[in-house]
């Protein structure tokens, strides 16, 4: 027993070592993936909506109040109004528990959605939709969260959430979750190099469920 843990630990330790990122396992591969040029595409918003600061240290409640990520960003969008608010998020999780956890937290426990919420299909492997008003301005304006393989999503705009929504989720699709496939395969055949008997450590949840990738 001692042989094998011995032997994932040094393949484990390898793999961090190996240039790109297909190689890492899957919490260095989290906190090393470059997410901000999936953030913003033209065609998300209409035109005059333009992407602004992006950050990736997150203070601001509820999301500071979620399970630690591996990595977190968040991207200020600039709208036609000044009295209104647009953002995305993206926190990533190694733990699919912890992802599950702040997904349920977001939704049923924080200020950000009501009762009024609703899950909608289509988008991410769960999601909850909502509209609302600005408070004191009485412009309407929508959020919606999803979960991605490890991402937990949130986007809040005045307008085209929804469709916002379904093109970042296609984007985290082709490269997140691709890439935690890649890198576990790289790893299944690391083991099978080694030539001994023992058991690969334990695919996330993630990646079962992304096999039938498109």
């Amino acid at each position: 027993m001692n042989k094998i843990l011995v032997m994932i630990l040094a393949l484990l330790s390898a793999a961090c070592s190996q240039t790109g990122a297909s190689q890492e396992p899957t919490a260095i591969l989290l906190a090393n993936l470059d997410l901000e040029p999936l953030l913003l595409e033209d065609g998300d918003l209409p035109a005059d909506f333009k992407g602004a600061q992006i950050r990736h240290t997150i203070k601001e409640a509820p999301f500071s109040e979620l399970p630690p990520a591996a990595q977190a960003i968040v991207q200020e969008i600039d709208g036609y109004s000044q009295d209104t608010s647009n953002f995305v998020y993206i926190l990533l999780y190694e733990d699919l528990d912890d992802l599950q956890e702040a997904f349920e937290q977001l939704v049923s426990k924080s200020f950000k959605f009501t009762e009024e919420a609703e899950q909608i299909d289509g988008i991410g492997e769960q999601a909850q939709f909502e509209k609302d008003e600005f408070a004191f301005h009485y412009i309407p304006y929508e959020k919606v969260a999803f979960t991605r393989c490890n991402a937990l999503v949130y986007i809040e705009t005045s307008t085209d959430t929804l469709n916002y929504a379904r093109r970042l989720d296609a984007r985290l699709k082709e490269t997140i979750c691709q890439k935690i496939k890649t890198g576990w395969s790289t790893l299944a055949e690391n083991f099978r190099d080694v030539g001994e008997t023992a058991s690969l450590p334990a695919v996330p949840k993630s990646e079962k469920q992304e096999t039938h990738l498109e």
